[in-house]
């Protein structure tokens, strides 16, 4: 009879989000997603149909378009033993982390090579289950069966003592952590040394002074810089909208100077995946001030460093006067989390594989429209696998790539949740949710990446109830330490918050709207609500606010129109929200968001929250 057979790899944590640098995030969800494909090969190979991820996916290495779950469903027919199709699949993936390792071992003979043949064999967590699918028997039920064991198998799930090799015979030392996630030991020899890292072929490492890796970060490094042409660093993205608001002569100057440090081995060039980044096509970290002063310092531990001091200080000549005219470019950037609502109700609800296997070919597409969503914003994709999706973004790109993203999901799978629901199999739809963290790009990438979680979840809300999901999960954090959070849900009646935000990110990027006017108004807020005044007073404390209100750079009055749009809105956030002070309150963080999705230089919100 036919067979149910499920797989799936991590840890997810592990392999993805520890990180550093952006080549760290997209070489981690590289090397899983690669992992699940020659899992999903060997499925193939002994004759299991494929049910999710979609076969062609797994065939088609060359495409870059989306990853590969890592996650695996497949339909063994008569004949085939799942525990033997399992361990093989399950070796496989394993055998692709081995030959990864031995290159890099190969290339870098100096590593511990005990310990990271002992870390690579123990990295790739694999689990495994299936339920008999008797011919002419419901498959809903068989799947049913196999989540049910699938689940049980991952709560019985092995822990294995972490065994050192000197535990069984050599005399090693305390070993430092892994700089990524202070998780493991660190494969690094004593040599090279902090001042000597960045020499040679180590340079390939990226290490900072002081920083250790483990197998994976190793791996890490060396799948990211094979491959940084895919991918755009966080430094370039953050950059993009300063750089999209220079003449095109400066941004040559620029450009001119930068590509001297490309093969110098301090800059690095960045592709043009249709994100705009044609005119810029580098790395843009060095065209912040801090970073280029970090370089600087640096540049004496290079292979040549009266070269690279050169270079940057001709870099430095250009930017000067670009930044007293244009100012400084924003350091900050935003990491977006995507993922479905309600899609295990929804693929448990399938009829037949055929069904599972359609959802398979909607979500793929879903995946390929997520990529192009992000780029047309100025972004870049590090995962994009089934509904699943991590990427970067410029602040102007947040609201149009989010408000698409969840267009895009729902048309994908229309087609199959109209045919389920006339079918009485599932009540509401699939929706997607959005969470997008803003950040100092100084922050670690491991961070960052746990502050879009943190938004991811805040646009989840309630789980169960009609409100769980749908809904762009939006968090600010300033690097002084403050964080501003605001959830929009996506439905059409909440259309007004939506526009009101591209309102006021209009009005401040064209500079008809009072710098910290957001902060003030909050502010009134936060006094009306300590102190419990009375609600007669919102109107007339608002309007005295409005009158002292000044226009960017304190060009005159606020316009009326303005003033009413203001009052509007006010009037409008009246009718939903009794607490006077709890109204102010969310129009200032409005303003206050709305600011920072329009700032494309530092001057833009210096003075009002910035730090």
């Amino acid at each position: 009879m036919p067979i149910l057979l499920e797989l799936a790899f991590g840890p997810v944590q592990d392999f993805i989000a520890s990180a550093r640098r952006t080549a760290d995030l997209w070489a981690g969800s590289h090397l899983l997603s690669e992992s699940a494909r020659r899992a999903g090969q060997s499925l193939l190979d002994s004759g299991a149909t494929l049910i999710y991820p979609d076969p062609g996916r797994v065939r088609d290495r060359g495409s870059d378009q989306s990853n590969v779950s890592n996650v695996l469903l497949a339909e063994l027919p008569d004949g085939l033993l799942p525990t033997e199709v399992a361990e093989r699949a399950i070796a496989a993936a394993r055998t692709y982390l081995t030959e990864r390792a031995e290159a890099a071992l190969a290339e870098f003979p100096q590593l511990r090579k005990s310990i990271f043949r002992a870390q690579i064999q123990d990295a790739l967590e694999a689990y495994a289950a299936w339920a008999d699918y008797p011919l002419g028997s419901s498959y809903r039920e068989a799947y049913k069966a196999l989540k049910t064991g699938f689940s049980q198998r991952k709560n019985t799930r092995d822990f294995l003592p972490s065994v050192l090799p000197g535990a069984v015979g050599e005399d090693l030392p305390r070993l430092p952590k892994n700089s990524l996630d202070g998780l493991r030991e660190t494969v690094l020899p004593e040599w090279p040394s902090p001042n000597g890292s960045q020499r040679g072929k180590w340079r390939k490492l990226h290490l900072r002074s002081g920083e250790h890796l483990d197998a994976l970060g190793v791996l890490k490094r060396l799948s990211g810089k094979d491959n940084e042409a895919r991918f755009a660093a966080l430094t370039r993205i953050a950059a993009h909208d300063w750089l999209q608001g220079l003449p095109d002569p400066v941004v040559r100057t620029i450009a001119d100077a930068y590509e001297t440090l490309v093969p110098l081995g301090v800059a690095s060039r960045c592709p043009d995946h249709g994100g705009g980044y044609t005119r810029f096509l580098y790395d843009g970290a060095l065209l912040f001030p801090e970073r280029l002063q970090v370089a600087r310092k640096e540049s004496e531990d290079c292979d040549d460093p009266q070269s690279v001091a050169a270079a940057l200080d001709r870099l430095l000549d250009v930017l000067k006067p670009v930044w007293r005219r244009h100012g400084q470019p924003l350091p900050y950037a935003a990491v977006l989390v995507a993922d479905g609502d309600r899609m295990g109700k929804f693929v448990a609800a399938a009829e037949n594989p055929e069904h599972h296997r359609r959802l398979t070919l909607a979500i793929a597409g879903f995946a390929d429209r997520a990529i192009g969503i992000l780029r047309d914003n100025g972004g870049q994709a590090i995962y994009a696998g089934g509904e699943d999706v991590l990427g970067f973004l410029p602040l102007s790109g947040v609201l149009r790539a989010s408000r698409a993203l969840a267009g895009a999901f729902s048309e994908s799978i229309a087609e199959l949740t109209q045919e389920l629901q006339e079918l009485g199999r599932v009540e509401q739809p699939p929706t997607l949710r959005v969470g997008v963290a803003i950040a100092h790009i100084q922050q670690p990438l491991g961070y960052i990446r746990h502050l879009a979680d943190g938004a991811e979840k805040l646009a989840k809300g309630a789980a169960g109830s009609d409100r769980q999901g749908n809904a762009l999960g939006l968090r600010l954090h300033v690097r002084a330490g403050h964080m501003l959070s605001w959830r929009l849900p996506f439905d059409p009646q909440n259309i007004d918050d939506f526009q009101a935000l591209e309102r006021w990110i209009r009005d401040f990027g064209e500079g008809r709207m009072a710098t910290a006017i957001g902060y003030d108004i909050r502010a009134l807020g936060l006094r009306l609500r300590l102190q419990r005044l009375p609600g007669g007073l919102v109107v007339p404390e608002i309007a005295r606010l409005l009158d002292k209100a000044q226009q960017q750079g304190g060009r005159g009055e606020l316009a009326a129109e303005q003033r009413e749009a203001l009052l509007s809105r006010l009037a409008m956030l009246r009718t939903t929200h009794g607490d006077p002070g709890e109204v102010l309150c969310r129009l200032g963080e409005e303003l206050i968001l709305s600011r920072w999705l329009s700032a494309h230089q530092q001057g833009d919100i210096l003075g009002a929250g910035y730090s």
